[in-house]
């Protein structure tokens, strides 16, 4: 039996900025989600999934702690690995894999509040950037994700001039090399 999950982006219009209806359909994303994970009987959380190697409940385990990571990030520790993006995930996921479903469900039901307000800041910090601005994302995404990546941020309405994909974990410096008004380039 296949069961399939989808998420949904209410009222999006690609012409526009990104708006709060991005919140909107986070909201209803977990909605649909604790809907879709209070259905699933024993052995459907057992079953493969479509990501090879991980069954349903270790996809869960993936959504749980990424949440839980973006809304409350373990401190990067000293000796930090650079790992790829799918190695990094596996990190997440494999303290979980002993977990039972209802652990899971916890996990979820008490972090799953805390994307909200980071997400809110991002997209209103987004809406208030001059359309002059370079906006440039730098994601440790594998470059075999681009097509996904970008049709969903043009999608929700996510200005962007440039991506770099293919980063790995970690650390990451910034320099900006801004130039007085009147110099060469400028």
């Amino acid at each position: 039996m296949t069961r399939l999950f989808t998420y949904r982006l209410l009222n999006m219009n690609t012409k526009e900025r990104p708006s709060i209806n991005v919140i909107d359909a986070l909201r209803a994303n977990h909605d649909d989600l604790k809907e879709f994970i209070d259905s699933l009987g024993e052995d459907e959380w057992q079953m493969d999934s479509a990501c090879e190697g991980w069954r349903v409940q270790d996809v869960f385990a993936h959504v749980t702690s990424n949440l839980k990571q973006f809304a409350d990030p373990d401190p990067p520790s000293d000796e930090q690995d650079v790992l790829s993006a799918e190695e990094a995930m596996e990190a997440l996921v494999a303290p979980r894999k002993d977990w039972s479903p209802d652990e899971l469900i916890e996990e979820y039901g008490e972090d799953s509040f805390k994307y909200e307000q980071p997400i809110v800041s991002a997209v209103e910090f987004f809406q208030d950037l001059p359309e002059t601005d370079i906006i440039v994302i730098a994601t440790a995404r594998e470059k075999r994700h681009i097509d996904h990546t970008l049709n969903v941020l043009e999608y929700i309405g996510m200005p962007f001039d440039q991506w770099i994909f293919d980063l790995g974990a970690g650390p990451r410096v910034v320099v900006n090399d801004i130039k007085p008004p009147g110099a060469a380039g400028n």
